[in-house]
């Protein structure tokens, strides 16, 4: 079974990786840290989210321990920053998507054409 954390107690887990900045700490927590579908918390630190995005970003090469090792390398300490939907999405249970920015076919070149 995995461990799972209420917010007070994750939060309180989290705060030293985050040199004790409370709202680092509580924005990590809130938008970015898997949680399970009634709210407990799965992630409590940077590492446990960067092991969870490098195991599924990994997952369709064919080495995989090797690449999951070099993604973890290039999330670790934040050196690379992946787009907030894929640090939420990837491996998270809820339906989500990786995508940023959708594209909206607009009717005409106005204002009123967009909407």
């Amino acid at each position: 079974m995995i461990k799972t954390l209420p917010y007070s107690e994750a939060f309180e887990r989290a705060l030293p990786h985050f040199h004790h900045d409370t709202f680092r700490t509580h924005i990590f927590l809130s938008r970015y840290a898997l949680r399970t579908m009634d709210g407990a918390y799965r992630e409590w630190i940077p590492e446990h989210m960067w092991n969870r995005i490098a195991r599924v970003v990994a997952r369709n090469e064919k080495d995989k321990q090797t690449w999951e090792r070099r993604f973890y390398a290039l999330l670790e300490d934040f050196r690379f920053v992946p787009a907030g939907r894929i640090l939420f999405s990837a491996g998270n249970p809820r339906r989500s998507t990786f995508f940023n920015c959708y594209f909206i076919p607009i009717q005409s070149d106005s204002v009123h054409g967009i909407t």
